[in-house]
């Protein structure tokens, strides 16, 4: 593969559609490692070979990476305008990195797309586990495969709707609901929570239609009733955490009998169904789902505690999601 600076083509494409010339800045953050070593070698070669081609050449974007950074200045400071300012950032976890880390938190704090991609074997840290890092395997021949994958998730980050789903995100996302229950009055925010959990159901209902309720069950006129049993209920509107869980079918077993020892006594808990604060729901042999409800800031407790179980009883946790549930409102 030639040395010199591949030139952006001018008529790539996405799905088909043209893509313009010039799409933006994609920052690369990686472990560097000092020249000659395998680490360097490790991302060049994932640059050179992957990222440029896909992202630079056949997507128009600007791609660079700290090292190659070549203006005069502070290079921290430098790194700290492309962590905020770039379209994308594309963050390679292998090695566990101090450096990568401190700035995928930093660009996960902006909220702006990012993609998280790490050699095979490597465990990402708890807090981003489920953030779907996408795995590569450091061979030619594994560097080639990856392309096809690369591009799928470049493109779903970037898409039109396209979600932050990331800790610092979910966290500050909250404070601000909070904020604008107390600035604007706790009806106008129940209200406009309605629309968004209609919202969710409709999609709910799209990826699991036999669990659950249709949308023509929900009345169309059900705001002023919704509101009249909720308004001043602790349980109108509740935090949903949601795990999707493996294991063999005895360690899936193990891990819900550790459920109600591990979970925190805490007001904050509320009851969905049968004095139960929380479903195991099994979806077939080797997998299922958790869902807790609560209220109150204290998903980083409740995840930690599931963290444990998970780990005494030899599941995985494949998926983390942040949601909200009517299941407090009598209807």
């Amino acid at each position: 593969m030639s040395d010199d600076e591949p030139k952006k083509s001018t008529d790539s494409t996405v799905d088909g559609q043209p893509e313009t010339e010039g799409s933006g800045v994609c920052f690369m953050i990686a472990p560097i490692g000092s020249d000659g070593s395998s680490t360097r070698d490790r991302t060049e070669n994932l640059l050179n070979h992957v990222i440029q081609p896909i992202v630079g050449e056949q997507l128009g974007f600007d791609v660079t990476v700290a090292h190659k950074i070549d203006r005069p200045g502070n290079i921290t400071r430098q790194i700290m305008e492309l962590l905020f300012e770039a379209r994308l950032v594309i963050a390679d976890l292998t090695e566990h990195n101090a450096n990568v880390m401190y700035e995928l938190a930093v660009r996960h704090a902006t909220g702006e797309p990012v993609v998280t991609i790490a050699q095979e074997e490597t465990t990402p840290p708890f807090d981003i586990g489920p953030q779907r890092t996408k795995f590569y395997k450091n061979t030619l021949g594994g560097v080639q495969d990856f392309k096809p994958t690369l591009l799928s998730a470049v493109k779903a980050a970037l898409g039109n709707d396209h979600e932050p789903d990331n800790p610092i995100y979910h966290t500050r996302r909250d404070f601000q609901i909070r904020e604008t229950a107390i600035e604007e009055g706790a009806t106008e925010y129940i209200l406009d929570r309605l629309d968004d959990i209609e919202s969710e159901i409709v999609e709910l209902r799209s990826t699991d239609t036999g669990n659950t309720r249709s949308t023509s069950q929900i009345p169309t006129d059900s705001g002023p009733s919704l509101l009249g049993s909720s308004i001043g209920s602790p349980r109108s509107i509740t935090d949903v955490l949601k795990f999707q869980i493996s294991g063999s079918p005895s360690e899936i077993d193990q891990f819900e009998s550790l459920i109600p020892e591990c979970l925190p006594q805490s007001p904050s808990l509320v009851m969905k169904v049968g004095a139960r604060e929380w479903d195991l729901t099994r979806q077939g042999d080797g997998e299922a789902t958790l869902e807790i409800h609560y209220n109150g800031f204290q998903e980083e407790e409740l995840t930690s505690s599931v963290k444990e179980a998970a780990d005494e009883s030899g599941i995985r946790i494949e998926d983390k999601k942040t949601l909200i549930s009517l299941s407090g409102i009598n209807q």
